[in-house]
């Protein structure tokens, strides 16, 4: 039998595209890029380490999926909503 893999990394590597989405959409909210947008840099420095283990943690998210229960799944789900609503 298989290890069974949590979710871990799924939710880590979630975290990093909202990371990814809110400061695009910060950047963007004037239509343009520009000199200005240079802010936004200051907070992606503060949310590297966020990026840092989406990245890292990417390649497992294969297995982890092909072992997901019912109650991992709906709290994927619910993390993806999340992140949808905060966007």
């Amino acid at each position: 039998m298989s290890e069974v893999k949590g979710i871990k990394e799924l939710k880590e590597v979630i975290d990093g595209v909202g990371v990814i989405v809110a400061l695009a959409k910060e950047v963007m909210a004037d239509g343009k890029v520009d000199f200005t947008d240079i802010a936004v840099v200051a907070k992606f420095q503060e949310k590297l380490p966020i990026l840092l283990a989406a990245v890292d943690k990417a390649n497992e998210v294969g297995a982890e999926v092909k072992d997901i229960s019912l109650a991992e799944a709906i709290e994927i789900l619910s993390l993806l909503a999340e992140k949808v609503k905060a966007a």
